[in-house]
């Protein structure tokens, strides 16, 4: 019966993941058949890979015990490992669609952050416009401002009839 050093294991993970991978695309309908075959091929010296694929389905399914025994593989060790490589195998998968969820917002926020943005750009502007205001506003009285504009309000018919005499002329 074979234990898998270190080295092997992650090669059987390697091998199992990318396999279900076509096109960057992860197939979750292969990884069952890709782990056993795999499985068959490290423990019981099984090249699945000369085998048409239209018969992996079959060999996975319908041989597998057969040829696990047959290698004198069906002991708890064995199950131990194919238990412990089977987990090992789906936490590599969520790890490898977080991380491509994460690249993928990256490449979003680096495309957000490269393109200008109008919303953005306007405020920027206000803000520039707004500070140069404020320095320009520094002398500014406020008490005399609002005097102004209560005498202007306190006259306002006086003001619009002058107003509306210029216009006539």
């Amino acid at each position: 019966m074979k234990v898998l050093n270190f080295q092997e294991r992650n090669e059987f993970l390697d091998e199992v993941v990318k396999a279900c991978t076509i096109d960057g695309d992860y197939q979750p309908a292969l990884l069952d058949v890709v782990f056993r075959l795999t499985v068959l091929k490290y423990f019981a010296d099984y090249d699945y890979r000369s085998e048409p694929q239209s018969e992996w389905p079959r060999i996975a399914y319908e041989s597998f015990n057969f040829k696990i025994n047959k290698a004198g593989c069906d002991t708890s060790a064995f199950w131990d490992q194919y238990d412990s490589l089977e987990k090992a195998v789906h936490e590599q998968i969520d790890r490898s669609h977080k991380e491509w969820l994460v690249l993928g917002l990256c490449g979003k926020l680096n495309e957000i952050i490269e393109k200008p943005d109008p919303i953005s750009d306007f405020v920027d502007f206000m803000e520039n416009y707004l500070n140069d205001v404020k320095g320009n506003l520094n002398d500014f009285d406020v008490e005399k401002f609002s005097e102004v504009t209560s005498a202007l309000l306190d006259n306002k018919q006086e003001i619009s009839a002058v107003l509306a005499k210029d216009k006539k002329e």
